[in-house]
């Protein structure tokens, strides 16, 4: 298995922790770039990351957004427009990286803020949505209310992540979500600006999201995009199948690029 090797970078003057994943095997230039959920960071991708990188031999590449992991404390609270702003810091982190030839994995939020990076910027070769979110359906307040009722358990199992900046994380994302201003919030628009091939997945039981919030994505985006349901899995389909999830997006890497 590869290695990987953690730092702190300092980016529009925030302390970032990232994390470089060297393959086993390293036979192209391209950088894989992680993207995490709203309630994760680099390391609660697990072993997802390595197993990838060296099933594909390329460079890796994570990092915790601020308010998550081991970067800064987050001190505002999330508004309507903090996944587009999530897309905008993650172009200077690109630009201090001096990366050219990479490809975003994103989960969830981190699937959104792929998408509008996407959609905002030509330079990535690929991308990847894992249960990426383009508008707020029922299904997502409703997924969110139900996730809310054990609060509790599941701030205490993300604290090993997160440590004090935990409570305030989960009460920005359900407070965010659930309030009446995010209701309306949809990028379906600026998804026909995407022109890289986009393998869309989602799981076909996502808790968080209706099977046609995943082929809606697809269709928006025109020809370069793939929709596909994995059945029998959840919200983090690279969590309950990865070989499954290393399998699709490997293929699709290798007949699209």
């Amino acid at each position: 298995m590869g290695t990987k090797d953690s730092k702190m970078i300092r980016i529009v003057e925030n302390n970032i922790f990232c994390s470089q994943i060297t393959p086993l095997n390293c036979t192209n230039q391209s950088v894989l770039i992680f993207l995490h959920d709203a309630l994760g960071c680099s390391e609660s991708w697990k072993e997802f990351p390595v197993q990838l990188c060296d099933k594909l031999e390329t460079r890796g590449f994570l990092y915790d957004r601020l308010g998550h992991g081991k970067s800064d404390t987050l001190d505002s609270k999330w508004s309507k427009g903090y996944l587009e702003a999530e897309a905008y810091f993650l172009r200077e982190i690109i630009l201090s990286q001096n990366f050219t030839n990479f490809i975003l994995i994103g989960s969830s939020d981190g699937a959104s803020i792929a998408l509008l990076y996407a959609a905002k910027y030509p330079d990535c070769q690929a991308i990847i949505s894992i249960a990426g979110h383009v508008k707020v359906e029922e299904a997502t307040k409703a997924g969110i209310r139900n996730t809310i009722q054990n609060s509790e358990k599941i701030i205490a199992q993300l604290e090993k992540y997160h440590s004090n900046k935990t409570a305030r994380l989960f009460q920005n994302w359900k407070n965010c979500w659930l309030s009446e201003g995010f209701s309306n919030w949809n990028i379906e628009d600026e998804l026909q600006k995407i022109q890289c091939p986009s393998l869309i997945l989602q799981g076909e039981k996502d808790e968080y999201a209706t099977q046609e919030h995943c082929t809606n994505i697809a269709k928006k985006i025109g020809s370069t995009a793939l929709p596909i349901i994995i059945e029998g899995c959840r919200h983090f389909p690279y969590k309950e199948n990865p070989f499954l999830i290393s399998q699709k997006i490997n293929s699709f890497l290798n007949k699209r690029l």
